[in-house]
């Protein structure tokens, strides 16, 4: 099973064609992958998403969705192909004015804006 390579697509977001379900952004793996792959060897973590979930790929090159609160496994794309060609960057959001009631910051993130 052949690396996948995130570089270019990491900071998109992907989307299955199938039913039109939005993952979290893509980004490099943080750190020690769970051992919840352990006993399931045939799956690879090749990225996670911002909440703590993994985008894994299987030895037959379909790309699976581990969700770490559920310990579920979705298949989310046939190929590595299939699933670079669902990952798109993440539309922008524009705010109008009177639109945001209220904002919650952690204490000191930004001492400018105490």
């Amino acid at each position: 099973m052949k690396e996948p390579e995130i570089e270019n697509i990491k900071g998109k977001y992907y989307t299955n064609p199938k039913n039109n379900i939005e993952y979290g952004s893509i980004r490099l793996l943080q750190g020690k992958v769970t051992t919840i792959f352990k006993p399931m060897f045939f799956w690879k973590a090749f990225s996670e998403d911002d909440c703590g979930n993994y985008f894994i790929i299987a030895r037959n090159g379909k790309i699976g969705f581990w969700d770490h609160e559920t310990d579920k496994i979705d298949i989310i794309a046939e190929s590595y192909e299939d699933f670079i060609a669902g990952c798109k960057d993440q539309e922008e959001v524009i705010l109008k004015p009177g639109q945001v009631i209220s904002v919650w910051t952690r204490p000191g993130f930004k001492p400018e804006f105490d």
